[in-house]
This record gives C-alpha cells, structure tokens and sequence, in this order.
C-alpha cells in the first residue's frame, strides 16, 4: 500500500469516546506523508448513539452479555458506523477509512475495541485500518494514549512549551517542546518527536456525567450550569483530589475500570449534587493543573463545554490557556481528527505510538487492515 509521491489523500476517522455521547466522523484532506503530512479538514458529523448507548455502557461497566448479544451490539453498532460515514462521504472518493472502535475493556495487556471493520470497508468499498493499539500492547506497551503523535503533527509551536489537554471521558495530555529547529525535514521531524511527552491523568467526563445521570437524571451538566450553582465540599473534594492524583501518579492507561474510584459512592446521598459537580469540577482541575508544565495549554474535547471545569481550570492554571480552536480545530471535532491522521502515518509505514509515552521498548507499525 505504498503511497505515491505527492499525491493527496482524503481519509475518513471515526472515534466514540468512553463519554458514549455521539460517534464523530471527521474527513481530512491530506498532503505529504509521515510526520510532513499537512492536514486540512474537510467535514465533520457527530451522531448520536441512540439506543446503542446504554448498551455499550453496560458491556463497558462489565454487566454480563451473551456471545450472542455482544456478536450482534457489535454489528449493529458497525451498521451504524457505516451509515454515518455514508451521510458524510456522499459522492466522494475516499482513499482510507480509520475505525477505532468503542472501547468496552483497556487494562493493559488487554484491551478491546468494538469494531467489526468488515462491515464498512466492504460496504463502501474502501480500505480500511481498525485496532489501532494492540500492537503496542502485543509488546509490552500500555497501548495509550495513542494521539500524541497526531498532536505533534497539528500542534507543534515554535516558540511556546505546548500541552494539549484532552477532556474526554478521561483526561490525557501531550506536552510539545518549543520546535525550535529550523530544518523541517525527516531527520528533525523524527528528532523532535522523540522529545514529546504524554500521559492519561484521571477521571474526567466520566466522573461528571455519573453525577448528572444520578442527581440531575440528564445525561450531562450542560454548560456545567447545575455545576456552577454548587459549592465546593472541602472533605469530598480533599479524598477525590488525592484520588485522581494516585491515577495521575500511576504511570498507567486508564480505562473503564478506573471509572468511580471508589468516590462517587462515599457521596452520592450528598443532599445537593450540585455542590457534588463542582466539588468533581474542581478537583479535576487541580490535578491537570498541577500535571501540566507549559508556557500554553491547549484545550479539546467535551469538556470544553462544561463552563464550570473551564473556569476552575483558568484560576489554577499558572500559563496561558486557550481552545483548540486558536488553531482552526474544533474541540469536539480533534478525536476524529487525529484518529484520520494516525490512520494515514499507518499506511505511511510510521509507528504512532512513541516509547516515552507508552512504554514500549521498540515502537511498532500499528493497525489491522481489510482491503476490500
């Protein structure tokens, strides 16, 4: 699957996050290849999942499925895939279609993202690459956070340490040094994303939509706005603060088994959620806060919504912060994104997930293909 010289690639990325709130498809255009690859987008939908929400919830949250009922969630669930790429694709030759698929399990060595691939590669006729980490987790890595290098290639700044937060179900970073380097070629390219950094932090959306779901009855805060009519709980916010620090601290990809820490229980019966949201609000914030060493920290995902996490955020943070948008990329739309652009760096032969990040002893060509 070599690629020629010059050509231009458009490529569709479909990404649904632990949040379980929508599937974004994003299609990108694309020139160079590797790490060169200039990237502009090109459409984006976001559709909702529907009936097939509180069914991934359940598989994710380990309730017990038949291999039958899981077979027949996964069909539906990539029927679904191939629809809304079709809405979004219309008459438009597409050169590849990245799935990562839902995650349901990530506890390194094993991990599982819900995907038959199949069922969109040959129902669009267009090759198709899925299971993005377990190659890295077949060596020995955590197999996440697997974006950075995708944040590298869309971020990169020359006169600014950058962090890019992700506030999605969890939280992960990608911290950037300054590309001081003059020579944009391979050999500078390939130099500099060796000085990348990245991690999971903790709990984020996860968390604040548990609370919603259980003393608002919605399926999250909008806007933070019950959030933001609360008070902070000193004792509450003390034990969750200590919590996500530990998830922080650990070294460790998180995933849906790290999703209440034991703490949403202790406060349930608090006689206000609200004052439950804004306590979960604020400590999420200072955890990232104290994480993050930059000179810029640049937001995205769902949580750049939640107005309250937002300004919880910007009273801690001790460096500038602004949206992704400063670069012409919605927050809600990154995911998407970047899981096209690692599709492309796939085909391109180029290993996306780096050893600093994921503990990898010798970084791997990633993915699984159906060419149709």
């Amino acid at each position: 699957m070599s690629v020629e010289p010059g050509k231009i690639r458009r490529a569709i990325g479909c990404m649904t996050g632990t949040s379980l709130d929508a599937l974004d498809i994003a299609l990108i255009r694309a020139s160079g290849k590797g790490l060169s690859l200039s990237v502009t987008i090109e459409g984006f939908i976001s559709v909702s999942l529907g009936d097939l929400a509180p069914k991934l919830r359940m598989v994710a949250e380990q309730h017990p499925f038949s291999a039958g009922e899981l077979k027949k969630l996964e069909y539906d669930f990539s029927l679904f895939h191939l629809k809304a790429i079709q809405k979004l694709k219309k008459d438009r030759a597409i050169d590849l279609i990245i799935l990562h698929g839902q995650t349901i399990y990530h506890n390194p060595p094993y991990s599982w993202q819900m995907i038959n691939p199949s069922v969109i590669a040959h129902g669009l006729r267009v090759n198709t690459v899925h299971d993005l980490r377990a190659a890295d987790l077949a060596i020995g890595g955590e197999g996440a956070p697997i974006t950075p290098l995708a944040d590298f290639i869309l971020f990169r700044n020359k006169s600014m340490r950058t962090a890019i937060v992700n506030l999605g179900g969890f939280c992960n970073i990608t911290t950037i040094p300054k590309f001081a380097d003059n020579k944009i070629n391979a050999e500078s390219l390939f130099k500099w994303s060796r000085c990348i950094t990245g991690k999971d932090i903790c709990l984020c959306n996860q968390l604040l939509d548990r609370i919603s779901r259980d003393g608002f009855k919605q399926e999250y805060d909008e806007g933070g706005k019950n959030a933001a009519t609360g008070r902070i709980l000193a004792k509450a916010y003390a034990e969750l603060y200590g919590k996500l620090l530990l998830q922080s601290n650990s070294g460790k990809s998180l995933g849906s088994h790290d999703s209440t820490v034991g703490w949403f229980d202790n406060y349930s019966s608090v006689e206000n959620p609200a004052d439950l949201a804004r306590t979960a609000c604020a400590a999420i914030a200072a955890v990232i806060c104290q994480d993050t060493k930059c000179d810029l920290m640049v937001l995205a995902g769902g949580g750049v919504h939640n107005k309250t996490l937002i300004n919880e955020l910007r009273r801690k943070a001790t460096f500038r912060v602004q949206s992704s948008e400063n670069y012409g990329i919605n927050p809600s739309q990154r995911e998407a994104l970047e899981i096209a652009v690692l599709g492309l760096l796939c085909q391109d032969r180029v290993p996306i997930t780096l050893p600093q990040i994921t503990g990898v002893m010798d970084s791997p060509v990633s993915g699984s293909w159906v060419l149709p």
